[in-house]
């Protein structure tokens, strides 16, 4: 009797992920002691990468980064800006387009006062010479004074339209800081100015639009509170209310219920948040003292939860920066907090912008700025098990046989399983692969042959005669 074996058949199905696995990522990027950057605004492509804006050695600059941080492109916008310069944020247009809005001070000849600053570019980066750049900071209230200022820039984009507000100021004027709607066209074009002479410092913190008009968070000097301001959808100022007062806004978001959720800090009590009403400014009376150093950034999760970064003190003195989750009914932090990791106790860490990458918070990117020498990081604590779905491998083999996944063997006595393919797959994460092996049964014949006397057959290595005449072969 003889056996034989053939014929394997092979089918692979897609790779990539890991249940449960979290994957952190942290980048920085320029030079020590050569490049003196920092970032202050990220935000989340289409694509799955991310925008991030800021300074680089005194000039506006825009990176366009992966989900591990890997740079993909980098614009420096010095140049076309003129002066000394800096992007607060970067926001995409319907058209696909994105504009960036700083301030540059040094940038209109004869003029060293700040101006808002604000350029468009496309998804990799690549500057807009058709619309160019366009510089705010004329003087209107005050012609006879020459040189005016515009900072503290905020947008929103509103249809077809961009509204910003700023702080405007006039050198010489009483007031120096007054409060400025301007809106635009998407071809940054100005369609009109709205300006209020509110006599305190107005520094802008927030805008959003809401049945009555735009709403603007800003902080008061003088009076050291947090206030919101409503207009009419021309720029008219309807109200103003201080919500409370020993507090400086650092960011702010619209609630679904149309009241306002501001993060910062109070005085002598570190980090604060604190909800004000939609339709008159009054303080609610719900806030939560986080304490530590500030809050600096919030974003609305599902379910009128929150995800907050906030900086605080490390024991010896560094600055670290916590990541938490919030219940805003009443305002509580909800489980644990994240820590974007500190290179050594010595380093600061400090974010100043965050996009949530989950509907929990539990998955998120954040830039800011690492200290020593000032320096833009980035940081991504991702949920693998959300990337992709886990890979299958199954196979039919021969008896005897086996395969290596990973670093599993899996054989006739390991037929099934899962193998991980560490750092595989997307975003870095280590992927896993669903094994299923079947094995063909034994194929058997007989062969029968009538021999001479003193005849022989090898077959295999085996010979068979009239000593041997019966036996098995395997091949």
């Amino acid at each position: 009797m003889k056996t034989g074996y053939s014929f394997v058949f092979l089918m692979l199905i897609s790779t990539q992920f890991v249940f449960g696995q979290f994957v952190e990522h942290t980048r920085v990027y320029g030079q020590v002691e050569t490049d003196i950057n920092r970032g202050y605004r990220i935000r989340l492509m289409p694509d799955g990468n991310f925008m991030l804006a800021g300074q680089w050695n005194n000039q506006a600059y825009l990176t366009k980064v992966d989900c591990e941080g890997n740079t993909l492109a980098t614009q420096f916008f010095g140049d076309v800006i003129g002066g000394t310069s800096s992007f607060d944020d970067v926001q995409q247009l319907p058209d696909s387009s994105w504009v960036a809005v700083g301030t540059c001070e040094f940038c209109v000849p004869g003029d060293t006062t700040a101006k808002v600053v604000l350029l468009k570019v496309d998804a990799d980066l690549n500057y807009d010479t058709a619309t160019g750049v366009t510089i705010l900071g004329k003087s209107a209230r005050y012609p006879q004074f020459p040189a005016s200022t515009q900072d503290s820039p905020q947008l929103l984009v509103d249809g077809t339209t961009l509204v910003l507000v700023a702080q405007y100021g006039n050198i010489g004027a009483l007031n120096n800081s007054d409060f400025l709607l301007t809106k635009l066209d998407f071809d940054l074009d100005t369609v009109s100015t709205k300006l209020f002479h509110h006599q305190f410092f107005d520094l802008p913190v927030a805008i959003f639009k809401n049945p009555a008009g735009y709403l603007v968070v800003a902080n008061h000097a003088f009076v050291s509170g947090a206030a919101t301001i409503q207009t009419d959808l021309l720029g008219n100022v309807l109200w103003t209310n201080i919500g409370i007062s020993d507090i400086t806004a650092y960011a702010a978001r619209m609630l679904p219920n149309g009241n306002v959720l501001v993060c910062g800090v109070k005085s002598n009590n570190g980090g604060w948040l604190g909800e004000f009403g939609g339709t008159d400014g009054v303080f609610t009376g719900n806030e939560l003292i986080l304490g530590g150093e500030r809050a600096t950034d919030l974003q609305l999760l599902p379910n009128d939860n929150v995800l907050l970064t906030a900086w605080f003190p490390l024991a010896t003195g560094a600055r670290s920066t916590r990541i938490y989750r919030l219940q805003t009914n009443p305002l509580q932090v909800a489980g644990t907090y994240d820590l974007v990791p500190n290179p050594d106790i010595f380093t600061n860490m400090g974010s100043h912008s965050i996009v949530p990458l989950s509907d929990d918070g539990t998955s998120f990117a954040t830039t800011g700025v690492r200290g020593f020498y000032n320096r833009t990081f980035f940081h991504t604590k991702r949920d693998c098990s959300a990337l992709t779905a886990p890979g299958h491998f199954a196979a039919t083999l021969c008896p005897g046989e086996s395969i290596q996944i990973g670093n599993i063997i899996f054989n006739e006595n390991n037929p099934t399983g899962s193998a991980i393919l560490p750092d595989v797959a997307v975003c870095g994460c280590d992927s896993t692969v669903e094994v299923s092996l079947n094995f063909w049964p034994p194929a058997e014949s007989a062969i029968a042959f009538t021999f001479c006397p003193g005849a022989s057959l090898e077959l295999d290595g085996m010979v068979f005669d009239e000593e041997n005449p019966k036996g098995d072969i395997f091949y």
